[in-house]
Order: structure tokens, then C-alpha cells, then sequence
């Protein structure tokens, strides 16, 4: 928005561009809200949909109250706005209309504010999503950008998992997890040793690079059911399985984690990101106990996935890559 230096302030006209509602207001089941990385969204909650917005548009969404029409919210601005910085406002509103995230011009019904009540059942960590009050914007410290697309592969995937997370649901999860990281420190320790202690003679040839490539596929598929399955048990299901590109080129599995904005507790945020990672450790170990049992290709195999995996601890633990 640009802003015009004057002694006295005047009233920008609202463009013509189409018939607009006078009175913004955000539609039931539309609200404000934070995520990561301090970044502002519409959330709809009809749809499950997630609207990113810039520092000012959230701004001037915040400025909404359902009794102002927009030619005052406009005046009422902190700084003042000249006609290019009107017609800028005013299409943001037009956009939110076609998206159907705004409702009629009448002023809605006063209603007492109520405190956002943290839900927690059956061992959960969500919460309402924090409502952008105030709203304090920080630039994000990281962005997928454009040299990471990500495509979508199978948008139903939380029925596959569901089983599961509702078996979790029935188990003493906290005390569960502790287990899967003791078993996964365990894993990665067993790996790196089966590395350290047979690791070594004729190189592997074509076929334990891919055989062992094909194994990994399936470690790395069981790697994002893990994160899919502790976001269904956080109550915040995911989207869809789908494979992003770094720079175009390098294939990452992934999930679609998008509801994960509503976790608040830091328990299930770490929970979350490491699900994972031991997933990973306990695959590690499982494959240096079949290394130290075996002899030929099938050792060469189990320790090359061994490598594998203790590459992938480092990638995903390193804070300059975009993974867990």
C-alpha cells in the first residue's frame, strides 16, 4: 500500500469497478488466523481450505468488524492512503468476495466475546486456531519458493492410515512413544556400527544400488505414514501423499500437513516433526540386524540401506534443508 505525506487528510474514492458490499465482513466459518512462521490465513472452515495472506492485506482484513463500511475503514487507516492504494483495497475485497470468504453488508449481531478453549481428548494437542487480534506479521524465515513444487499423488491417504491412528487412540500413546525413540536411537546406533564393523570388500554392483533403491522407496513411503499418522492422532488429519522436486530435479515424499497450523502444543509439534525420523532409526536397525545375520548380496544390500538412512538422519536434522 502506498502512502501519500499531506497536512490534511482526505477520503479516497472507492473505485467503480463493480458493485462491492459497503460493510466487509468476514463469512461464518471464516477467521483470522496465525500459523508458523508468523504467517496470517483466512481459514475456512466450511471447505478445511487455508488462504495465505501478505502483512498488509491481513492488515486490512483484521480492520473487518461488520459494522464499518469500507470507505471508513479506509479513513481510519494508521497511515494515509491515496486513490492507487483505494483501488488496491478495494480489489482485495472483491478477490475475498469471489472466493467466498466474505458475507452480506448487513452489521452482524453484537455477540459476547468468548476466551478460544484449548481441546484436549484422548491424549490431542490442537487447539482453536489463534485468532489475529492485534495481528503482528514477521517475515517467514523460510518459503518452498518456486524451486520446490510439490504435486499431490493420493488425496485420500488418511483413509489408509486411519486404522491405525484410531488403534493409537486406544493405546498409551505418550508411553508408546517413548519406546519407538528408544527402539530408534537403538536403530541408528545398530546401523552405524553394522557400517563400521562390515563394511567393506568388492564395491556393491547395479543390482544392490537397485534393489536397495527399491527398499528405500518403501522405507521412505513408511516415513510419511508415520507424520500422517501423528497428525491424525493430534486431530489434525492431512490432505493428501504427494512428491515435491528440490530444484526440479530430486524427488522428496511428502505429505501434506497443512492442518498442522492448529497444533499448538509444543509436545505434539515435536511429535510431529520427529514421527518420521524414528520411523527411520527403527527401519535402521531392523536392517543392521539382517546385515549381521546375512552373508553375499543380501549384507551388501541391508548395509547400503543402512547408509541410506543415516543419510537421510543428517538431511532431515540439518536446519538448512527443508525436510522433517
Amino acid at each position: 500500500m502506498s502512502t501519500v505525506m499531506s497536512t490534511a487528510r482526505t477520503t479516497p474514492t472507492i473505485p467503480a469497478s463493480r458493485p462491492t458490499n459497503p460493510i466487509p465482513r468476514l463469512r461464518r466459518g471464516v477467521s483470522l488466523i496465525v500459523g508458523m512462521d508468523n504467517q496470517p490465513m483466512l481459514f475456512d472452515s466450511d471447505s478445511g481450505k487455508y488462504h495465505r495472506l501478505g502483512a498488509a492485506a491481513a492488515f486490512i482484513v483484521n480492520q473487518f468488524d461488520g459494522v464499518r463500511p469500507l470507505p471508513t475503514i479506509i479513513e481510519e487507516l494508521p497511515q494515509d492512503i491515496d486513490e492507487a492504494g483505494a483501488k488496491r483495497i478495494t480489489g482485495l475485497v472483491d478477490n475475498l468476495r469471489d472466493k467466498g470468504l466474505l458475507a452480506g453488508g448487513e452489521p452482524a449481531p453484537a455477540a459476547p466475546d468468548a476466551p478460544a478453549r484449548t481441546r484436549r481428548s484422548r491424549g490431542r494437542h490442537t487447539a482453536q486456531p489463534r485468532q489475529a487480534r492485534h495481528l503482528k506479521v514477521e517475515r517467514p524465515r523460510r518459503s518452498g519458493g518456486w524451486w520446490l513444487p510439490r504435486i499431490i499423488i493420493a488425496r485420500k491417504y488418511h483413509r489408509v492410515v486411519a486404522p491405525i491412528v484410531t488403534l493409537l487412540q486406544r493405546l498409551p500413546a505418550p508411553a508408546l512413544s517413548w519406546v519407538f525413540l528408544a527402539l530408534a536411537a537403538c536403530g541408528y546406533v545398530a546401523g552405524a556400527m553394522a557400517l563400521r564393523s562390515l563394511a567393506g570388500g568388492p564395491r556393491p554392483g547395479v543390482v544392490v544400488f537397485i534393489a536397495a533403491v527399491a527398499i528405500q522407496l518403501v522405507s521412505i513411503l513408511l516415513h510419511e505414514s508415520w507424520h500422517a499418522i501423528v497428525a491424525g492422532y493430534l486431530g489434525t488429519p492431512i490432505r493428501g501423499l504427494g512428491v515435491a522436486l528440490m530444484f526440479w530435479a530430486i524427488p522428496i515424499a511428502y505429505v501434506d500437513r497443512t492442518d498442522s497450523y492448529r497444533v499448538r502444543s509444543r509436545r505434539g509439534l515435536t511429535m510431529l516433526a520427529l514421527a518420521g525420523i524414528f520411523s527411520d532409526g527403527v527401519v535402521c536397525g531392523l536392517e543392521a540386524a539382517v546385515a549381521w545375520a546375512s552373508t553375499g548380496m543380501v549384507r551388501q544390500v541391508a548395509l547400503t540401506l543402512c547408509a541410506f538412512q543415516l543419510t537421510m538422519l543428517i538431511t532431515n536434522l540439518n536446519p538448512l534443508t527443508q525436510s522433517d
